[in-house]
């Protein structure tokens, strides 16, 4: 397996037009100190994860938000490149909440969120 591939791969599970799929360069702006070993260590969670979402792919704003998650979650260095899917997958929740909470309108939205994040580190 090698990284064009995946990325390819991922591009086509998300249904990203190709001026808005810019993954590689996340990828290489955050961990281009990595071996590529590691990158494709990310690029593969990255993949196992959007498999996951496979049943919603014809939903394009979800699979946009989906995309979203992942490069915010790219912002976020883990203690190793083994941790990604566990911060990936905490990332989403909180990601896929916050979409929630914003378009239900709940208004106490901060006080949600806040809760949300102090049970985390508990």
């Amino acid at each position: 397996m090698n990284l064009s591939s995946v990325y390819s791969e991922i591009k086509q599970l998300l249904s990203i037009s190709d001026e808005s799929f810019d993954l590689e360069h996340y990828i290489n702006r955050h961990f281009n100190t990595e071996p590529d070993e590691n990158k494709l260590e990310i690029i593969g969670d990255i993949l196992h994860f959007i498999t996951k979402f496979t049943m919603f792919k014809d939903i394009k704003p979800f699979m946009n938000s989906l995309y979203t998650c992942i490069t915010k979650t790219l912002e976020i260095k883990p203690d190793s490149v083994y941790d990604f899917e566990e911060l990936l997958v905490k990332n989403a929740i909180m990601h896929f909440v916050q979409e929630h909470i914003h378009y239900s309108k709940i208004t106490q939205e901060n006080q949600v969120l806040e809760y949300l994040t102090d049970s985390e580190s508990r």
